[in-house]
């Protein structure tokens, strides 16, 4: 699986969990909401802080430092 970056198994993983890959120096959070795997480059548009870790509500992530 050429240009994949390996996070965990997805049984590793529980709805509500959320971890954190690196490709090269970017920062991905992998999210679990209700079973279903997603990835976003862990980085508030808003000043460059990190997302992962703030609330999630829905398919929204708050930023901590932001709301």
């Amino acid at each position: 699986m050429d240009g994949w970056v390996r996070v965990c198994g997805s049984e590793e993983l529980l709805p509500g969990e959320f971890r954190i890959a690196y490709d090269g120096d970017t920062a991905i959070a992998v999210f679990n909401i209700d079973g279903e795997l997603y990835a976003i480059e862990d980085v508030c548009t808003h000043d460059g802080g990190e997302l992962a870790g703030g609330p999630v509500e829905g398919y929204e992530i708050e930023c901590l430092r932001h709301g």
